[in-house]
């Protein structure tokens, strides 16, 4: 079975998705918050 796209060139279109993407929820982290040890927290 074939891919349905052979070549594809995400470089191009990396920084509109920077541009657009919206990002994880702040709440997410509150909540990963407390399975962070001390020792893993920058």
């Amino acid at each position: 079975m074939k891919a349905p796209i052979e070549h594809v060139d995400f470089g191009r279109t990396a920084a509109d998705y920077l541009a657009y993407r919206a990002g994880f929820p702040d709440s997410l982290f509150s909540r990963l918050g407390g399975l962070v040890t001390s020792g893993l927290q920058p």
